[in-house]
């Protein structure tokens, strides 16, 4: 078992300058302290040793303690057009992994993640029918967390590469064709790679695990002032790595996939009744992959879904 006791204080000031302009700062302070507690047996008969052998109890505790702050910047350009420049520093807490077994070689603590996150960005909204926004960024993350399954094992972990770079482009906006209808579309670009790696030299400069090299959201919804209202959309997701603990598998890849999802409901008075539906072409696509394990190629996505809700606001 795992467990984590977090607690934080937060504060943040905004400034008029510049006349219209306006400045923020913030300043968050943090204390983790993580705990694990494990213990293993295996009493299969049909296993020889040292698989029936118990796996010795494992206890282990450790606290984090770090300070974030940011400071963002916005500038209106004109009436329509407006520009935001942001930076912040943060953190992750580390922690233990809870499926390694002693004597794997691996160690079962993980350090801190820092992160110096810089987005600067334009928006531009001529009336209240349209509006667009593109916003460049760019992540420089020291100890990156993530998981890394062992091969011909059940064992995984959670493991620090010692710099990592994430940046890209996010692109977005809205057209309102008709009175009710609101279109919607959200396109992100990413550029990652792991940029030191002393366990995994094979790692350095490929993309980084879990992190698609693509997003694409499109959505048409409708609504009126009766209350009844509808959703179309697709969401897709990019070409995805899942790197293993050899930096060689190069076939656990997600390719590019499209899921379709729709919602019709209608608000009576404090009652909401909604039919929805997820991934309604029943596409197939895993959420992680994990070729070492012999007929389990990782975790499948979530199939079709439909579905009815009822909720109520008091």
């Amino acid at each position: 078992s795992t467990r984590a006791k977090n607690y934080s204080v937060r504060g943040n000031v905004s400034k008029d300058v510049l006349e219209e302009s306006t400045i923020e700062f913030g300043l968050r302070l943090d204390t983790s302290k993580q705990e694990m507690a494990r213990s293993k047996a295996n009493s299969y008969p049909f296993l020889n040793p040292p698989f029936q052998a118990a796996v010795s109890p494992t206890s282990l505790s450790e606290t984090y303690d770090w300070m974030s702050a940011n400071v963002g910047f916005l500038h209106p350009l004109s009436d329509t057009l407006g520009l935001s420049i942001n930076s912040s520093v943060s953190s992750k807490p580390g922690g233990f992994s809870a499926y390694l077994d002693p004597g794997s070689g691996k160690s079962e603590k993980f350090g801190r993640e820092k992160n110096w996150a810089t987005d600067i960005g334009l928006s531009l909204q001529p009336s209240d029918q349209t509006g667009f926004s593109i916003t460049a960024y760019i992540n420089k993350i020291d100890d990156h967390q993530f998981e890394m399954p062992i091969p011909l094992s059940t064992d995984y972990y959670v493991t620090n590469a010692e710099e990592a770079t994430v940046k890209g482009l996010e692109i977005e906006g809205f057209f309102k064709p008709a009175d009710g209808f609101t279109f919607t579309a959200a396109y992100g670009l990413c550029e990652s790679e792991y940029d030191k790696f002393s366990d995994l030299t094979g790692l350095v400069g490929k993309q980084l695990s879990f992190v698609p090299r693509s997003t694409l959201n499109l959505s048409l919804s409708y609504e009126n002032e009766s209350g009844l209202h509808a959703q179309l959309g697709t969401r897709t997701i990019g070409k995805t790595h899942y790197w293993n603990n050899t930096g060689t598998n190069n076939s656990d890849i997600q390719d590019t996939y499209t899921t379709l999802q729709a919602n019709i409901g209608h608000k009576i008075n404090d009652f909401e009744i909604n039919v929805f539906g997820t991934n309604l072409t029943d596409e197939e696509y895993y959420s992680t992959l994990v070729s070492s394990l012999t007929g389990s190629p990782g975790v499948v996505g979530s199939p079709r879904v439909i579905g009815l809700s009822i909720s109520r606001e008091f």
